[in-house]
C-alpha cells in the first residue's frame, strides 16, 4: 500500500461526526477532498476505482461511495508505510560552476548574493541551479520582499508587500565550500 493510498485509507475510515451511522463517514463524491494536483487526484482515482472493484466500498442511496464497516476496523489497525523523500538530482558541470560563482562573491564581500550577481541573465537557469543546490545542502536560500505595493506608505502592511523579481538570495554553506573544493581538486 502506498503513502498515498494508506492516508485516503485512514481519511475514509474517520468519522465526522459524534455517533456516526453509515452516512457519518467521508464518502467518494467526485473526489473533491484532494489537494489541487492532477497527478494526486488521478492516483487517488486509480485506488478508489480499485476499491470500488475489490469490494472495499458500497454506495449509499445518494450515490456516493464509502468505505466498507470492515473495511474502517481494519484502517485503525493498519501501520504507516515507510517513505522517504526522493534524492536530490545529480549536480551538473554548470551547477558546480555556479557554485564556485557564489563562493567566489561570498569571498569579496558579500554574503547572501542573488542569481544575477553569480551571472545570470533572464533564462540563463542560475536559479534553478541554486535551488537545485539548495536541495544539496550546499547553499542556503534566503527571501526577501520588494517594495510595499501601495507606494508610499511610511507604515509597512504585511498583506501590501510583494516580492521583487530575483528576490531570492543565497550563501554558500561550509558543506558547499567542503564539497566545491572536493569537487575541483579531483
Amino acid at each position: 500500500m502506498t503513502l498515498l493510498e494508506w492516508l485516503l485509507f485512514q481519511w475514509m475510515a474517520k468519522p465526522y461526526v459524534q455517533d456516526p451511522d453509515e452516512h457519518g463517514y467521508p464518502c467518494w463524491d467526485r473526489g473533491y477532498f484532494y489537494p489541487n494536483s492532477k497527478d494526486i487526484v488521478k492516483e487517488a482515482h486509480a485506488i478508489v476505482k480499485r476499491w470500488i472493484k475489490d469490494g472495499w466500498m458500497w454506495q449509499d442511496s445518494h450515490g456516493n461511495y464509502r468505505l466498507t464497516p470492515e473495511k474502517r476496523k481494519l484502517a485503525a489497525t493498519m501501520p504507516r508505510p515507510e517513505w522517504a523523500a526522493p534524492a536530490p538530482a545529480p549536480l551538473t558541470t554548470f551547477d558546480w560552476e555556479v557554485l564556485g560563482d557564489l563562493e567566489a562573491q561570498s569571498r569579496e564581500g558579500s554574503a547572501w548574493a542573488t542569481p544575477m550577481h553569480c551571472g545570470g541573465r533572464n533564462g540563463s537557469g542560475h536559479s534553478a541551479s541554486l535551488a537545485k543546490l539548495t536541495h544539496h545542502g550546499y547553499t542556503r536560500r534566503r527571501s526577501s520582499l520588494g517594495g510595499v505595493a501601495s507606494g508610499v506608505d511610511s507604515i509597512p502592511k504585511p498583506h501590501l508587500f510583494k516580492r521583487a523579481k530575483g528576490s531570492n538570495r543565497f550563501r554558500i554553506t561550509d558543506e558547499g565550500r567542503a564539497a566545491l573544493h572536493k569537487h575541483t581538486s579531483a
